[in-house]
C-alpha cells in the first residue's frame, strides 16, 4: 500500500511547552488535490492510534499527545521535542513560517460522489509540520504551556502520495517545491476519477484524445489498477459481465495473465499420478515413491478480436450510444471466440479423461457416474470436482430427469424431495450440489465433470478493452477490439467425461 499525504494548517502554538494545536483535517470540505477532488468524512480516522510527529516527513521531532473528533474536523495536540531538529522546527512554527500539518495515511474505505473522492476510513501513519497546507481549514490554532501528558482519543486524516515523496527531501526546501517534486516523482500515484459513464464515451474519448479516456485505457490494459479508477466504473463491470456470460467455459476454469513477451505459454502439466505418499513403516525404511509425472506443457498465444470500419465523421461526431452498440457487439464476438478456443482444448483431450457411462439415461445412472468421476478426479488428479459442463441437448435431458415415482429431480422451486434446480432461460442449474454450466459452443452429447484447476486460460490484461485505430484514408478509421489468449490443459485427471 502507498502512503498518501495531505497538508492542513496549524492553529495554535504554546511557546512555553512547545505544543501545537489545530485541525489535522477539516470534515466535509471539498478540496482539489492534483487532478482529483477529495473530502474527508467524520470518524474517518482511528483515533486509538496516535502517530509520531515529524518535520517535513523527514525525521521524528515529537509526539502527538491527543486527537479529538469535533464537528468541524479532527483536532490534535502535538508536543515538539527538545532536539536540534525540534528546535529548528519550533523556531519556524513560533515565527509563523511553518503553519501547517501534513498527514500521511493509507486509504481503507472510500466512495465516489460525482468527481469527489469521499474518504470514509483511512489508516493514519504520520503527522508532519510543513510550510504550506493543501486544505485551508486545517490550521494551527494554539501554542500552549507545558501540561501533563494525556492520551485522549482523537482522529487524524491523510493524503495521497508515496512514503518518500522525492528522493532525499531537503527540509529547508520550500514546501511548495517539495509538493511539485512529489507530483513529478514516478513513485507517486494519482487517484483520478474519469468522467466516463459508458463504453461508448470511453471509445469516443480515445478517438478525440481525451486525457481521462487515455488514463482509463492505460489502467485497463495493465495488471495494476489505480484504486477506484477501474473497479468503480460501471461500464467496465457491465462489459466484463457481457464477456463472462458469453464464454461460460472460460469463466468456469481458472485464469492467469499471459507472459509479458513471447508467443508461447509454458506451464507444468501433470500427466499420470499413481501411488501417493504413505506412512514410513519403520525408522530408516524407504518412503513410498510417489509415482506421477510432470512435464513442461506449452500453449500458443493467439490474437483474438474483430474490427469495424467507420468514417472519421462518425467516429468523432456520432452519439456515444452508436459506438457503445458497436463495441458491445465486438465484445460479444470476442467472448464467443475465446470460449471456442477453450472448448477446443477441452474436447481435444477427450481420450485422456476418465469416463463413466450415463447411457441408461436415468437419475441413478447420472448419480453413479458423477460419484465415480468425482472419485477419479480426487484420486488420480489430486483435485476436487467443482462443476458440470454440458451441451444444450444434455442439459435438456437432465432437466427432464425423474426419480422412481416420476417426480422431477430438477425444480425451480427446489422442494425437499428434489436434488437439483434448473434455470432454463439462463441455461444453468445445480445437480447433486454441483453447478451445471451449459455451453452452447459444445457439440451435442458432451458432458464433463470438472475441477476448475484442470485448465488455465492465459489472457492479456484488459482484454477485450484493448482498442487499436488505424487511419486507412484521410476520412476512414478501423477500430478493433482484441486480446491475447492461450489455453493450457494443466491436469487431464482433473476432468471426467460422461459417455452416452
Amino acid at each position: 500500500m502507498e502512503l498518501l499525504h495531505r497538508e492542513f494548517e496549524i492553529r495554535n502554538v504554546d511557546t512555553d511547552s512547545k505544543e501545537v494545536t489545530g485541525i489535522a483535517v477539516p470534515y466535509n470540505e471539498i478540496t482539489q488535490v492534483g487532478r482529483m477532488k477529495e473530502k474527508f468524512m467524520p470518524d474517518s480516522v482511528n483515533v486509538n492510534k496516535l502517530p509520531k510527529l515529524f518535520y517535513n516527513h523527514d525525521e521524528p521531532i515529537g509526539i502527538v499527545r491527543s486527537m479529538n473528533d469535533q464537528e468541524d474536523g479532527l483536532h490534535i495536540t502535538a508536543k515538539i521535542s527538545d532536539t536540534a531538529k525540534g528546535q529548528d522546527a519550533w523556531t519556524l512554527v513560533k515565527d509563523g513560517v511553518v503553519r501547517s500539518f501534513s498527514i500521511g495515511f493509507v486509504p481503507v474505505e472510500h466512495t465516489l460522489e460525482g468527481d469527489v473522492v469521499v474518504r470514509h476510513k483511512v489508516d493514519l501513519k504520520e503527522i508532519s509540520l510543513v510550510a504550506l497546507p493543501a486544505y485551508e481549514g486545517a490550521i494551527i490554532t494554539e501554542i500552549r504551556n507545558e501540561t501533563p501528558e494525556t492520551n485522549n482519543l482523537g482522529e487524524t486524516t491523510i493524503m495521497e502520495n508515496t512514503i518518500k515523496e522525492t528522493v532525499d527531501l531537503n527540509p529547508v526546501i520550500d514546501d511548495l517545491n517539495r509538493r511539485v517534486a512529489v507530483l513529478e516523482s514516478p513513485k507517486t500515484t494519482s487517484f483520478t476519477t474519469p468522467k466516463i459513464r459508458t463504453y461508448g464515451e470511453y471509445i469516443k474519448g480515445l478517438i478525440n484524445g481525451d486525457e481521462d479516456a487515455q488514463t482509463m485505457y492505460r489502467a485497463l490494459t495493465t495488471v495494476s489498477d489505480i484504486p477506484g479508477l477501474v473497479s468503480q466504473q460501471n461500464f467496465v463491470t457491465d462489459i466484463k459481465k457481457v464477456v463472462d456470460t458469453g464464454r461460460p467455459a472460460v469463466a468456469a476454469f481458472s485464469s492467469a495473465q499471459i507472459p509479458p513477451s513471447g508467443m508461447t505459454v509454458y506451464y507444468p502439466q501433470v500427466n499420470v499420478q499413481g501411488a501417493t505418499s504413505t506412512v514410513q513403516a519403520a525408522e530408516g525404511d524407504a518412503l513410498n515413491n510417489a509415482e506421477f509425472t510432470v512435464s513442461q506443457g506449452s500453449a500458443t498465444i493467439k490474437t483474438i478480436g474483430g474490427y469495424n470500419q467507420v468514417s472519421r465523421q462518425v467516429a468523432e461526431r456520432s452519439d456515444p450510444s452508436y459506438l457503445e452498440a458497436l463495441f458491445r457487439m465486438q465484445a460479444i464476438g470476442y467472448a464467443k471466440r475465446t470460449d471456442q478456443e477453450c472448448i477446443a482444448v477441452l474436447t481435444a483431450n477427450d481420450a485422456n479423461f476418465g469416463n463413466a457411462s450415463v447411457a441408461a439415461g436415468t437419475a441413478k445412472a447420472w448419480l453413479t457416474a458423477a460419484a465415480d468421476l468425482s472419485a477419479h478426479i480426487y484420486s488420480a488428479g489430486g483435485l476436487t470436482a467443482n462443476f458440470m459442463l454440458v451441451s444444450k441437448d444434455v442439459f435438456k435431458d437432465l432437466a427432464g430427469l425423474v426419480d422412481g415415482v416420476d417426480r422431477p429431480l430438477f425444480s425451480a422451486l427446489n422442494p425437499a424431495n428434489n436434488i437439483g434446480t434448473a434455470n432454463i432461460p439462463r441455461l444453468e442449474g445445480n445437480l447433486f450440489g454441483l453447478p451445471v454450466i451449459v455451453d452452447v459452443n459444445l457439440a451435442d452429447d458432451k458432458a464433463y465433470l470438472c475441477s476448475s484447476d484442470a485448465i488455465t486460460n492465459y489472457e492479456s490484461a484488459g482484454a477485450p478493452f484493448r482498442i487499436s485505430q488505424e487511419t486507412v484514408t484521410a476520412l476512414t478509421q478501423d477500430f478493433a477490439v482484441y486480446g491475447y489468449m492461450a489455453t493450457a490443459m494443466n491436469n487431464v485427471n482433473g476432468i471426467g467425461r460422461f459417455t452416452f
